[in-house]
């Protein structure tokens, strides 16, 4: 813009060309000077808002040129709204002036805050003149809002925080100030602490802390978490964390200090570490398996010592690692069930399954798990009960009490079924020799050898007997078992097998000769029966606390665990031409010989362990 007045189309008497007419040349000059200079709008105008000139600051402040000043007038930048515009603006004929703030306009339409002085004179023919200068104090306003907010923040920021806070003089150590939650907490009146030297208060508990903070801030200018003690007016001692900076106001230097009260979050911290120690004491001394995983993503995040030796694995194997990968469950729908009563109920007491050991081997558990937050995500805590024995003992009674009642049903009918048996035995003989049934003589002795299988099923069903009479004499099981040694062998090369042996160096036991011979028969055919071409079969003799064992351990592909739970049952079977009382005698047997018969099975084979007590001295 140039360095004259601006004028628009409208022109007056007062407006001679670009220059405003004064009656001296040099006031005109410096009154144009600074119409031009003015970092302040100014406007000339008439009363009712036309504009006839602005100077170049007008234009940058409204945002509009001279021309369009000049046309939309003082309407289209003054804010109507503003009540005060009519105290500056509104129907004034007569000379004079408005000092004042009003609300201005931009050309965009957004509001400004300006400080304007409005004059209405006489030009020098008498006509009634208007001149405006206009500040924009929009800025100042704003900073001087803002710093009237900023102590009013920092009065409530002082006076109402939750922490106990302080405002110190460092010159004198003189404590100026402290705020509510200070009273509060400790329990005196701000008059008995206003004013008064640091070092004569009694609020701190140890000096030494108090000397070690200000060491610090006087090194470092300010402490962050520092723990120290306070004492209450009562005489109890609190802890609080101390947070205190240094800082500066017209060259005096002072120590403003906040302090939380941590004496609850102590003394909760305190019963929380008794509780987890006490946790950790309950969770690792547990007789029991105890295990947590997370409900998100199955993960296993914690195990109890117990748990490790049970399953013969490290922690690092376990922790972080899916228990579903881990094959830990048999059926896995069995451990859906299992969450889906933790997540309804939160509880579950006594939730029956079966759990596998990364050996393979197969256990019957009692689960009972809660719900619990551990590490800050939803997760169930498991105590593991291994019933597997008592559940073998409950079948080994149940299948004991089945094979009595068969064995006593059979000393009872055999008699009467050997009887025919013996008859139609013999009339077939006879009639074989016979020349007119000649013919027939394949046939029939088809039906005697059927006959005689038969009788040895009978005779087999007569050893279930509970009450069968043996005689037990003390004998050497190694020698038993050298005695069938040929017999043994011959079996396993006719099915391209091998038999080692490993007979340790073992007691006499009392044993019947003829029942032990059919034990390990019984036990030694099932094993190879169970293995492929080129397997290889051990017999192991040894003695321990137990008594004397012998274990039969076949390389077969194992047993499932439902055909686990039916060994020992009279007529069951998995072989096609199979009676089902090879086993149910062996356990009749060591049940006769007050022997338990252990069964271990899986990928690498399976183990049928006869543990025999030893001979009672005296």
């Amino acid at each position: 813009m140039a360095a004259a007045i601006s004028t628009g189309k409208v022109a007056g008497p007062a407006v001679s060309g670009n220059r405003v007419s004064f009656s001296n040349e040099d006031a005109n000059l410096y009154h144009q000077a600074i119409f031009d200079n003015s970092p302040n709008a100014i406007i000339f105008g008439l009363p009712d808002g036309t504009i006839l000139a602005v100077n170049a600051a007008a234009c940058r402040m409204f945002g509009r040129s001279a021309e369009e000043m000049c046309t939309v007038g003082r309407g289209a930048i003054i804010d109507s709204d503003d009540p005060r515009s009519w105290e500056a603006f509104g129907d004034r004929e007569q000379p004079g002036s408005f000092h004042g703030e009003i609300t201005l306009l931009h050309k965009d339409g957004t509001r400004f805050e300006g400080e304007v002085i409005h004059i209405l004179f006489k030009d020098s023919d008498g006509r009634t003149r208007s001149a405006m200068i206009v500040r924009d104090i929009s800025e100042s306003k704003k900073l001087a809002d803002s710093l009237r907010w900023s102590e009013e923040k920092f009065f409530k920021a002082f006076e109402y925080n939750q922490a106990m806070m302080t405002i110190t003089r460092l010159r004198d150590n003189m404590l100026l100030d402290i705020n509510r939650e200070f009273i509060r907490n400790l329990g005196y009146e701000r008059e008995e602490f206003q004013g008064r030297s640091v070092e004569e208060l009694p609020h701190w508990g140890d000096l030494h802390d108090q000397q070690k903070m200000l060491q610090h801030i006087n090194e470092y200018g300010f402490v962050s978490n520092y723990q120290v003690s306070f004492r209450k007016k009562s005489g109890e001692i609190g802890y609080a964390l101390v947070a205190a900076n240094l800082f500066e106001l017209d060259q005096e230097k002072y120590l403003l200090c906040s302090a939380i009260d941590i004496t609850e979050h102590k003394k909760a911290a305190e019963e929380l570490r008794s509780s987890q120690d006490i946790f950790y004491k309950a969770f690792n001394t547990n007789p029991h398996a105890v295990f947590i995983v997370s409900m998100n993503d199955d993960t296993i995040l914690e195990v109890n010592d117990t748990f490790l030796e049970q399953n013969a694995c490290t922690r690092e194997e376990l922790i972080g690692r899916n228990i579903i990968d881990t094959g830990f469950w048999v059926q896995p729908q069995e451990r859906q069930r299992y969450i889906e009563m933790i997540k309804r109920y939160g509880v579950v007491r006594n939730f029956e399954a079966r759990t596998r050991l990364h050996t393979g081997q197969v256990f019957t558990v009692l689960f009972s798990g809660v719900a619990i937050r551990w590490k800050n995500e939803p997760c169930v805590l498991s105590i593991v009960n291994d019933i597997t024995e008592l559940r073998r003992h409950q079948q080994e009674m149940a299948r004991l009490d089945r094979l009595n009642v068969i064995g006593e049903m059979s000393a009872s009918i055999a008699h009467e079924i050997r009887n025919p048996m013996s008859t139609v035995k013999g009339f077939l003989q006879l009639l074989k020799g016979q020349d007119r049934y000649a013919e027939d003589s394949e046939y029939m002795q088809l039906m005697i050898e059927e006959l005689d299988r038969a009788n040895a099923i009978i005779t087999e069903f007569l050893s279930l007997a509970k009450n069968k009479p043996i005689d037990k004499k003390p004998e050497n099981l190694n020698e038993r078992i050298k005695a069938l040694w040929p017999l043994l062998q011959s079996d396993a090369t006719k099915r391209d097998m091998y038999i080692d042996l490993e007979l340790g160096n073992i007691s006499d036991i009392m044993i019947d000769r003829g029942e032990i011979r059919q034990l390990i028969l019984n036990l030694v055919r099932n094993g190879l029966e169970a293995m492929s071409p080129k397997g290889r079969l051990t017999i192991k003799t040894y003695e321990d606390r137990n008594g004397v064992t012998i274990a039969v351990h076949d390389q077969g592909p194992g047993m499932s665990v439902e055909v686990q739970e039916k060994i020992g049952t009279p007529f069951f079977t998995t072989k096609p031409d199979g009676t089902g009382l090879g086993l149910a005698v062996c356990y009749s047997i060591a049940q006769r010989h007050n022997a338990v018969i252990k069964v271990t099975t899986g990928a690498q084979g399976t183990v049928f362990k006869v543990i025999f007590p030893p001979i009672t001295k005296g």
